[in-house]
């Protein structure tokens, strides 16, 4: 796109661990807009799963790598999990707040069928 000089905005999904100045760089300077930074901003994981790899580090140093080279951040946080509290809600809340990324995105899990999150509620009988 650079070389041939497309002119074109994108916006692209990342995971924040991923994000770095060069990749930064290039993505801005072949006419990237934006970095939607997914696998979402937990701060609790289930009690039988250890899946969630993100830590909370990681996901600022992405954010912050992203906007040092004026890229948009849209950070994507699922709550609603079954194991969720009051309490872990409202600290991914506030992490997010804390970011201070152009837009947060909240979406619900949803269990659909063959997905680990549908196994592991059929596994301890929450639904």
């Amino acid at each position: 796109m650079i070389e041939r000089k497309i002119k074109v905005t994108f916006s692209v999904q990342s995971r924040p661990q991923l994000m770095t100045d060069e990749e930064a760089r290039w993505l801005k300077r072949a006419g990237c807009r934006m970095v939607a930074l997914r696998r979402g901003i937990r701060q609790r994981r289930s009690p039988q799963t250890d899946t969630e790899k993100t830590t909370k580090d990681e996901i600022s140093r992405g954010v912050r790598i992203a906007k040092r080279h004026g890229l948009d951040v849209l950070n994507c946080v699922m709550l609603g999990f079954y194991w969720d509290t009051r309490e872990s809600v409202e600290d991914t809340m506030n992490f997010a707040f804390e970011l201070n990324a152009e837009f947060t995105q909240v979406s619900a899990p949803t269990p659909l069928p063959g997905t680990d999150y549908y196994e592991l509620l059929k596994r301890t009988t929450a639904c």
